[in-house]
């Protein structure tokens, strides 16, 4: 891993300019930066100043050949048996690797040479003559190797006219010549930021200028004229840099909101708020922002192409489900070569030029429009059909250096990720919440609507607690979470319960909304209630589900449930009614999302917040239903509990003690079935004299002693389900009775 290192620049006092005899062309001395183990002599070759085997020692140009243009560098041959390099083209001199040389040649300590494209070997030159004059040129799209004038080797590739081109040096032994270049130094700037905080009156920006001749001079839009200025508010800063010389540099900044990062996997988050990859290659390593653009809004994400760094892509997301750069809907990759790319949702838009130090990359959301720029120019302009939020996501694949500092128009929001044990179902205790907070500006402080003020509240029976964050800024959020019962899923059909009470899926991604389940809690006919859920990330996945109220479900699909949220993974859900799509609402991560029965209304919460509200039959009842195309659905909790099942365990009145059992055969329990519940009874004789309601009633004929009798004018079971069976009984039986003026009524309650 290349190491930062101090830049110092070399000053030629004597410009002198030799000409090129095959062109007749001006050249320049290649200026040295970004300098590792050498020491520049004073005809301006370059020594190996360390001990240390390898291609470790190296240096680039200030002289940059702008893209699009032709040139050319070149240099003569000292035969010694003491040197051994590379000299050549790159791009962004990243690292004295020679993977890094885009085109160049090799010289070895033998006098033999060879033409490489980066690290593969394309064409042997043969054995050097002392004084032979090898150049690089590029020549439209072509690059050809000359040597004494004499071209041996080309290279064509539609885009090598694209990139910023360097003279590039890399030595394993000796001294490098000095190279001519047919380009001059370039003047550019390196600008260091600090974005302002939320008092917004200490941003600063500081330049640090190359490839130009001291003195120089500096102009700002806000009217300084030093290299750098500090107290300033967010905002727009325009500079020109003026050398000795009469070059000049111009460009704007801008400085916005510092980047709040989360989800930052395989990558560090530095001192200085920019993201390095910790180790390895691949794009399994990023971060996602804090900051939020809203729905319906404009505004930009910006960074300055600062020192030599890794392969990265950056873009704006709906969501961040992994590190991926998958579903980055509009996004810029910059690689280690120095190119530019643009993605969108996974397909590649093509290349979009090169970059140098200190451009000025810009992403916005103006209007209609996505715009992509460069120093102002816009390189690529999509029409969006909608304005829901986005995100800054990045996804890292090397190690070669740290992204730039990036800023936005977009302030860091403040996220809840609650972790919820909801109360034991049987005894009402022991539920807690555990929320970590971020994207405040610290200090900040917590209380509950129970009165504590920790990010974690324990003990706590079934109800509704708040949260309220307030941080240094004086911004606000409040949060709700509900602790209920449990949802218990059944009729799984290729998912797993997770141990955090979730569902997964467990079988293949190549079929849709194959996988699911349905409750056994049931809201029962006319009652209020709700279910609630808490959107999460899984780490290196993805979830794609509807989760909702239903009547009743007989398959895995999605296609039957009454009222449903769809999330997808790219970061918005539909509101889906028995298949038809209603509401798009774009959410994040922390999101609490509910859906209730409010008397005739059907209402869907995100936040607390209703963002619909449709009219229902209050007589059904109502599951919570679940089918997952794939990844994870987090834990559910529901107002509405769980039937309880029960059986008989003695003779007596229905609503008698001692009668009834959570176990068939076990010690008597001290209530009795009532609405939604599912009874058995078997061997034992049960009376109901007063009006009685339950779920589902199950009769199982095993001996002369088993009968359910409703017997009196008052006397009623009301059951949703009645199932009746022999068991080893030779003779008819008289299992259910109704008798004197009692009533029977199996009534189906919505399912």
């Amino acid at each position: 891993m290349k190491q930062l290192i101090l830049r110092s620049y070399i000053v030629i006092v004597s410009m002198i300019l030799s000409m090129s005899i095959a062109k007749g062309q001006a050249t320049y001395p290649s200026n040295w930066t970004d300098r590792v183990n050498v020491i520049v002599n004073a005809d301006n070759s370059l020594t190996k100043s360390v001990a240390t085997t390898g291609y470790v020692s190296g240096a680039a140009s200030e002289n940059i050949l702008a893209s699009g243009v032709d040139g050319y560098i070149q240099f003569t041959y000292t035969a010694s048996a003491a040197n051994q390099y590379y000299i050549g083209f790159t791009g962004l001199n990243n690292s004295t690797d020679v993977y890094y040389n885009l085109y160049s040649y090799l010289v070895s300590s033998t006098g033999s040479c060879a033409v490489y494209q980066r690290n593969a070997s394309k064409f042997s030159v043969g054995a050097l003559a002392n004084g032979d004059i090898l150049k690089i040129a590029r020549e439209g799209e072509n690059i050809k190797f000359y040597r004494n004038g004499t071209a041996v080797y080309t290279s064509y590739a539609a885009g090598n006219s694209l990139y910023n081109l360097r003279a590039d040096v890399s030595i394993s032994a000796g001294t490098a010549p000095a190279i001519a270049c047919s380009f001059d130094r370039k003047l550019i700037a390196k600008p260091t930021f600090q974005y302002p905080n939320y008092t917004n009156a200490n941003g600063a920006i500081a330049l640090q200028v190359e490839g130009g001749t001291a003195p120089f001079t500096y102009q700002w839009s806000s009217g300084e004229q030093t290299a750098s200025i500090t107290g300033k508010p967010r905002g727009t800063y325009s500079v020109t840099v003026t050398d000795a010389a009469g070059k000049t540099f111009a460009a704007t900044y801008s400085l916005g909101y510092s980047i709040g990062w989360k989800n930052a996997e395989g990558v560090t988050v530095n001192a200085d708020n920019t993201l390095r990859r910790s180790a390895s290659t691949g794009w399994d390593a990023g971060a996602s922002s804090l900051n939020i653009l809203p729905d319906n809004a404009d505004g930009w994400v910006e960074f300055v192409i600062t020192d030599p760094a890794a392969t990265y892509i950056m873009g704006f997301s709906n969501f961040d489900p992994n590190t991926s750069f998958n579903y980055i809907r509009f996004a810029l990759c910059i690689n280690e070569l120095g190119g530019i790319n643009i993605y969108e949702s996974n397909v590649s838009k093509g290349s979009f030029g090169s970059i140098v130090k200190g451009d000025v990359i810009r992403l916005s959301r103006e209007g209609a429009y996505i715009t992509y720029s460069k120093n102002g120019t816009t390189l690529r302009s999509v029409n969006v059909t909608d304005k829901i939020l986005y995100l800054i996501d990045v996804s890292v694949y090397n190690t070669l250096g740290p992204l730039p500092p990036i800023t936005a128009s977009f302030e860091q929001q403040v996220q809840f990720k609650p972790v919820i044990t909801l109360p034991n179902a049987s005894n009402n205790t022991n539920g807690s919440i555990a929320v970590a907070v971020e994207g405040t500006y610290p200090p900040s402080a917590t209380q509950w609507s129970s009165g504590e003020t920790t990010n974690a509240i324990g003990t706590k029976s079934r109800d509704t607690y708040t949260a309220t964050v307030t941080d240094a800024s004086g911004r606000s959020q409040s949060r709700s979470y509900m602790l209920g019962y449990p949802v218990y899923w059944n009729d799984l059909r290729n998912v797993a319960v997770t141990a955090a009470g979730g569902l997964t899926k467990n079988g293949s991604t190549a079929s849709f909304f194959d996988a699911g389940g349905i409750s056994s809690n049931r809201l029962l006919a006319n009652e209020n209630g709700s279910i609630e859920t808490v959107i999460n990330r899984t780490s290196g996945g993805q979830n794609y589900y509807f989760l909702g109220l239903t009547r009743f479900n007989n398959s895995a699909g999605n296609t039957n449930i009454d009222y449903a949220f769809y999330l997808h993974p790219e970061g918005y859900f539909y509101i889906v009614e028995n298949n038809v799509y209603r509401n798009r609402v774009s959410f994040r991560e922390g999101n609490v999302l509910k859906i209730a029965r409010e008397g005739s209304l059907i209402k869907y919460y995100v936040d607390g917040e209703v963002v619909r509200t449709v009219s229902t039959d209050p007589s059904y009842v109502l599951h919570a239903d679940c089918s997952i195309a794939w990844g994870t659905i987090p834990l559910v909790t529901a107002s509405f509990y769980t039937p309880k099942t029960f059986y008989a365990v003695a003779d007596g009145n229905w609503t008698g003690t001692g009668i009834w059992s959570f176990t068939s055969g076990g010690s008597a329990a001290s209530s009795m079935p009532g609405y939604g519940d599912i009874v058995y009874v078997n061997q034992h004789a049960v009376n109901i004299t007063t009006a009685i309601t339950c779920g589902q009633l199950n009769i199982v004929a095993g001996g002369t002693a088993t009968a359910v009798t409703v017997s009196g004018s008052v006397a009623s079971l009301t059951a949703e389900e009645i199932k009746i069976k022999g068991d080893n009984n030779g003779l008819a039986q008289q299992v259910l009775q109704v008798k004197e003026s009692a009533k029977l009524t199996v009534k189906s309650t919505g399912l």
